[in-house]
């Protein structure tokens, strides 16, 4: 016989656990079970950094943070705490920069070992540029490089606030030098690049796609983030309901203002789009967003289908402090704030959204403005995804989502590359 107490305490577990699952969710998402689990599991990577940072075990955004966040995500992802060294279809092994030593994980199928000028993909981990790692991103590699048979390199990029940018993307653009230089060495083609990544990362491949322009033959931006001159997105006003202690939370703005260094005080006023002027709202950075010329009305909500997108002007700051003025305009930074001859000689592009993102309509947005500018681009957004579902295409949490968004890519490079 179970005592009164056993039953009261499984009774008190079991609706700890349905509350603690409970977490508002599409009526059309998919696998809602997997899903409540892995907001769980994200919420209670904050709640245990949030009890450690009270306790004074860790500070936010330091190496035992970015070790425990890592933890959390190779777990879910691949069902285990470590990350595998052996795979039977690839030859795995770890490269460095001459000038700063930026890590590189190179993932190449085994079947092109003694084939010359290969194409190569080069991944940028998303993470707010603050936090995650090639550890962290080691299954998603491994599923891109064994599925399209094209060797994926995926760079260990160092992190803000330590290294707020250009660091992130200058360690980007040397990674990619780095293969260029040894291309012969490494049977790698450097006519046959591509570049890609998602959230942070899908910044940081536009932004280098930017810069280097022809020299990349492909860029795949997935669930990118791109600007922070706006909150008052479609994206924002439909999706801050779900997974809002997550990944779709505002406070992430912190992301942002580690990556620019110009300091956490001003992220309340750029939840409540405040941190830009009135005259800054009337210029042609404020067209570069503009929803009413830029956003495509089938992938958005109905009851926002019919709405004027105009961004109001008759609010905000009386003047933008200087730091972040320059930082939110700076197309490298924010590659929604780029001029149409900027657009000029970029590769073509695969943009992917992600219909209940936060930021969705960066990437819609992106997309037009480099379709009007004459690029060549495919753009597709899964209309039942989230911010990081592409994550979960291996493991217990496996997301059939996922699963068609990887194979997608692969496709596409495979097509493209």
């Amino acid at each position: 016989m179970f005592s009164w107490r056993i039953v009261v305490l499984v009774i008190a577990i079991g609706l700890f656990a349905s509350w603690y699952l409970d977490t508002p969710l599409p009526d059309d998402m998919q696998e809602k079970w997997k899903v409540r689990i892995i907001d769980a599991g994200m919420r209670t990577y904050g709640h245990l950094k949030g009890l450690m940072v009270a306790l004074g075990i860790i500070e936010p955004f330091s190496v035992m943070d970015r070790w425990l966040v890592d933890k959390f995500v190779i777990l879910m992802t691949t069902g285990k705490p470590w990350v595998q060294r052996e795979e039977k279809a690839l030859q795995i092994s770890d490269l460095y920069t001459d000038e700063n030593k930026i890590q590189m994980r190179m993932y190449e199928p085994k079947t092109t070992l003694h084939q010359d000028k290969r194409p190569v993909f080069f991944y940028f981990h998303g993470g707010g540029f603050s936090l995650m790692s090639i550890e962290s991103y080691d299954a998603l590699a491994r599923k891109l490089a064994r599925d399209s048979g094209v060797v994926v390199i995926s760079v260990d990029y160092r992190l803000s606030p330590q290294h707020p940018y250009p660091t992130p993307l200058n360690d980007c653009l040397e990674a990619i030098s780095h293969v260029v230089k040894k291309s012969k060495d490494l049977r790698i083609d450097p006519d046959r690049i591509a570049v890609g990544g998602d959230s942070a990362g899908g910044n940081l491949a536009a932004s280098v796609s930017l810069r280097l322009k022809k020299k990349i033959k492909l860029q795949l931006l997935l669930v990118p983030v791109f600007q922070m001159f706006t909150y008052n997105t479609t994206s924002v006003i439909s999706n801050k309901k779900y997974f809002s202690k997550t990944v779709n939370n505002l406070m992430q703005i912190v992301f942002w203002t580690n990556y620019i260094g110009c300091g956490s005080e001003y992220i309340s006023n750029m939840i409540e789009n405040r941190h830009t002027s009135s005259e800054l709202k009337s210029s042609k950075y404020a067209s570069f967003v503009d929803g009413e010329k830029w956003l495509i009305r089938k992938y958005i909500d109905e009851d926002l289908k019919r709405k004027d997108l105009t961004q109001k002007t008759d609010f905000g700051m009386k003047e933008t402090p200087d730091c972040l003025k320059r930082k939110m305009l700076d197309p490298l930074i924010c590659p929604l704030m780029a001029d149409k001859e900027m657009f000029k000689d970029l590769p073509r592009a695969y943009i992917m959204t992600a219909g209940y993102d936060l930021i969705r309509d960066d990437g819609i947005m992106y997309a037009q403005r480099l379709k009007d500018a004459g690029v060549s681009l495919d753009l597709i957004n899964h209309r039942t995804s989230f911010h990081n579902a592409l994550t979960f295409v291996e493991g217990p949490l496996t997301l059939g989502i996922a699963k068609h968004t990887i194979q997608d890519i692969v496709n596409y490079v495979q097509l493209h590359l």
